[in-house]
């Protein structure tokens, strides 16, 4: 992550921990132990986890004329914002909105995660990569040990081929 967009965050949010968990090309999600209002004594009652939270930061865009970035970054986080409500109304298992500044593009919510087994912190992209790398290693041991009866056909023959360019390759 770039320092330009770290120093933006804190600008907006002076005093709150902010640990990068993700990033993608429209937002940075940071969690932190900081309720955007409340002392650290009081504990809000309809959140379950009370001792981290998440704030989705959309940074300003160098590339986007300033007017427009702003008019855009509004829009979208007070959409999020409305839908994130929304699932809560309708009692779908996602974070409960819990602040939100549309204008510099902050959205506070329940922190819901926990933490994957290799370390990380649970989020829809580590899990999938956590996935992924799980299956890789998976593959290798099957491949290694000779055991490819229990992968599937195609990657089978997939493995097969990888052996076999490996071994005109030398």
């Amino acid at each position: 992550m770039s320092e330009r967009v770290l120093a933006q965050a804190q600008e907006y949010l002076p005093n709150v921990t902010l640990d990068v968990v993700s990033q993608g090309a429209e937002a940075v999600v940071f969690i932190s132990d900081k309720h955007p209002y409340l002392p650290t004594d009081l504990k809000p009652m309809d959140i379950k986890c009370t001792e981290k939270y998440i704030i989705k930061f959309r940074p300003s865009k160098p590339y986007r004329h300033p007017k427009l970035d702003k008019q855009i970054k509004k829009s979208r986080t007070a959409s999020e914002a409305k839908l994130l409500n929304k699932l809560y109304q309708l009692g779908v298992p996602a974070p409960k909105l819990i602040a939100t500044d549309a204008p510099n593009g902050i959205i506070w919510m329940e922190f819901i995660g926990g933490s994957l087994e290799n370390g990380n912190i649970s989020s829809l992209k580590n899990w999938l990569w956590y996935l992924e790398e799980k299956q890789e290693q998976k593959d290798q041991t099957l491949i290694s040990n000779k055991d490819s009866e229990n992968l599937a056909l195609n990657d089978y023959v997939e493995k097969i081929m990888f052996l076999v360019g490996e071994a005109l390759g030398s």
